[in-house]
């Protein structure tokens, strides 16, 4: 099986891009999330330096949400991050993401993680785990427990407004267990009601107790989460899953 970034790279399939588009092995793509309710404003809490995902491996993550096409009125110029220079040492990063021209760039090379924000108060921004190898991690949704338990203590007033995991059928005829998710998320982070998403992906190999995995978070407040949902983190995230192709 192909090596890569982070999980993403062992999906060979591409279970995240656009509603729009299809995946490589068939599945379907996950559907659009709606706009949930919001909980009320309360004090905010410092702002961390990789953002409201602290502490999992190593630094903190942020994120938005995903689906829908760019915007065709904003004109987004990209640049490009190379993950296999960013984190030489590490043979499983490998391949070239883009981020939004203009954004701060956070790499944690020790814990094997970058976080892209739109600006330095890291309301906007987009994170990614990266080849997280802990035996325990079985699957998506066990990896997403694990990072909810995090957030939880970093967003006030987390709540699921929405979640799916799914499997890779193919991957199983090879006894390897490849499944993916996305679970969305409203809150308030530094005192602005914000809308969050978590796509985790795990690769388990029973046989060989072997687990690769990897997670992508984004956020937004909620009132630009749509904006910004359009205009950048769906590029993002189809940037990030190619390098499983």
């Amino acid at each position: 099986m192909k090596t890569g970034i982070l999980l993403l790279v062992f999906l060979l399939v591409s279970p995240f891009v656009l509603a729009q588009e299809s995946t490589q092995s068939g599945l379907p793509p996950l559907a659009p999330e709606g706009q949930g309710n919001t909980a009320p404003d309360v004090s905010p809490s410092p702002l961390v330096p990789g953002g409201l995902f602290p502490g999992f491996g190593g630094q903190e993550q942020q994120g938005g949400i995903t689906v829908t096409p760019p915007s065709p009125q904003i004109a987004v110029r990209w640049k490009q991050l190379d993950l296999g220079q960013t984190f030489g040492y590490n043979p499983l990063i490998t391949g070239v993401v883009d981020f939004p021209e203009g954004w701060l760039v956070n790499v944690d090379t020790f814990n094997r993680s970058v976080t892209f924000s739109e600006d330095a108060t890291g309301l906007v921004a987009f994170s990614a785990y990266l080849a997280i190898q802990d035996p325990s991690i079985r699957s998506a949704e066990e990896l997403a427990q694990r990072v909810i338990a995090v957030l939880s203590q970093n967003v006030a007033n987390l709540a699921i407004v929405s979640q799916d995991f799914r499997s890779d059928p193919q991957a199983a005829q090879n006894t390897v267990s490849i499944t993916y998710g996305r679970v969305v998320f409203s809150g308030i982070f530094q005192g602005r009601n914000t809308r969050i998403a978590l796509q985790p992906y795990v690769m388990y190999v029973p046989l060989a107790q072997y687990s690769l995995a990897g997670i992508l978070l984004y956020h937004a407040p909620e009132e630009v989460f749509q904006e910004k949902l359009n205009t950048y983190f769906n590029h993002m995230v189809t940037s990030w899953e190619k390098q499983g192709r």
